[in-house]
């Protein structure tokens, strides 16, 4: 081994939430013995000495300069308990409260004090570094209203030109998405309670029969949030535009019915012509990983079903595909995004 780790507590003055851990040396050879400047804290959300902060915060990122060594935490604060991750570049440190449903007391001040156990690749350590922010009023966290095209939309345009997501509330101007669209410009309402994503190259129509999906703050990436510093939950959608007119078959997405048994969606194609005697057929679905962005499964059931379906034509049978998941976590509702799993959690003195 490389390096150590070492644990220890903290009891300082009014910080009841502390961990740290120490990588005190770097490996030769590891590429980094010409760095010698330290990393610096350049962001974090809440700002320090930020007023008004919500109090359904549910996660506050810390974001350095640089990526910076896994293995060396050194935070003390009075917030509450919370779990950690990091970010895939490592450069955004995420603390996510344990307990979401409990609001902040409005008025109470949190404090947060950074140490030099925080260390760069190259294994040079952070200045001390800390911030502050009070909590105010709002309570409530941002959520999707609708979008357009719907969620589970079919047969849309292949000439759609442009998809817009209408939030809860007034959002600040960041976002952060993962999807399969094409590229495309951003601009917000007046309100700037909705955003528009406009198609650069809109004389290339949309594949026939293809979906669509959108996720909206996935994981590692946070950027929708509103003016109170609160983050949007992990939020997905997705869509389905018009299949090939000439294709032997129909395909069709049937939503979760819980009263009807079924606990998730599932992809139905049906051959044209389809005679009265016939046989269902059913292939899982198998992402070949797991990973709690919804629409990962849903659109491998998605391209389960459409490569099948001309398979299924020729034996003159009915495809089912369901979109089963395949969690990190250990649950997940019935067609839902969660947010990310996160790997460690902060002691409570």
């Amino acid at each position: 081994m490389c390096s150590k780790l070492k644990v220890m507590k903290l009891w300082p003055l009014l910080l009841a939430l502390v961990l740290i851990s120490a990588a005190p040396w770097v490996c030769p050879g590891n590429g980094h013995a010409d760095d010698t400047v330290p990393p610096a804290v350049v962001a974090t959300n809440p700002p320090n000495r930020a007023t008004g902060v919500s109090r359904a915060l549910p996660i506050l990122p810390i974001t350095f300069s640089e990526p910076m060594n896994l293995g060396g935490i050194d935070l003390a604060s009075d917030f509450p308990q919370a779990s950690w991750n990091w970010s895939p570049d490592q450069k955004t440190l995420y603390l996510t409260r344990t307990d979401q449903t409990s609001l902040l007391d409005q008025g109470e001040i949190f404090s947060f004090s950074l140490g030099p156990n925080f260390r760069d690749a190259a294994g040079n350590s952070l200045a001390r570094t800390d911030f502050s922010f009070t909590v105010g009023s709002d309570t409530t966290v941002p959520t999707v209203v609708s979008t357009s095209p719907a969620n589970g939309a079919t047969g849309v345009s292949r000439d759609l030109a442009q998809v817009s997501i209408t939030f809860s509330e007034e959002m600040a101007e960041s976002i952060s998405i993962s999807k399969n669209f094409p590229n495309f410009t951003v601009s917000w309402s007046q309100d700037k309670r909705t955003v528009y994503l406009t198609r650069i190259d809109q004389q290339t129509p949309l594949a026939f029969g293809a979906i669509y999906h959108f996720t909206l703050n996935p994981a590692g990436y946070l950027n929708f949030r509103d003016l109170h510093y609160c983050y949007l939950p992990q939020t997905g959608f997705s869509f389905i535009t018009a299949f090939d007119p000439n294709a032997p078959y129909e395909l069709m997405k049937v939503p979760v019915a819980p009263s009807k048994g079924f606990e998730w969606p599932y992809y139905l194609s049906i051959p044209k012509g389809l005679s009265k005697n016939t046989t269902l057929l059913v292939e899982p679905n198998n992402t070949g990983r797991s990973t709690d962005d919804w629409a990962v499964h849903d659109a491998a059931a998605f391209s389960s079903a459409k490569g099948g379906a001309r398979f299924a034509v020729r034996l003159n049978a009915p495809l089912l595909v369901p979109t089963f998941p395949r969690p990190l976590n250990p649950s997940i509702p019935a067609g839902s995004t969660p947010t990310p799993s996160t790997a460690r959690a902060l002691s409570l003195t």
